[in-house]
């Protein structure tokens, strides 16, 4: 049996017509811009933020947030 939480989860994702949140951060989003992700995928409002020192973007189920990837890999200094 659904708990009472993972009902209004659901209810929220199917009744979330909210428009894209879009964010931009410049290096680790501030404790608020967390805050809006994190609401934003417990929600299911769809969310893209715009990371700038990667040049690049992320979208919740795209993997690694960019921000919290281990710094060398293939441009880095490892």
């Amino acid at each position: 049996m659904a708990t009472i939480k993972d009902r209004i989860t659901q209810l929220e994702r199917a009744s979330n017509n909210a428009p894209m949140l879009v964010l931009s951060v410049t290096d680790r989003p501030t404790s608020e811009q967390s805050e809006q992700i994190a609401n934003a995928e417990r929600t299911g409002r769809q969310l893209i933020v715009f990371y700038m020192p990667g040049d690049t973007a992320w979208m919740p189920g795209a993997g690694v947030p960019p921000w919290d990837e281990q710094e060398g890999g293939e441009y880095g200094n490892a």
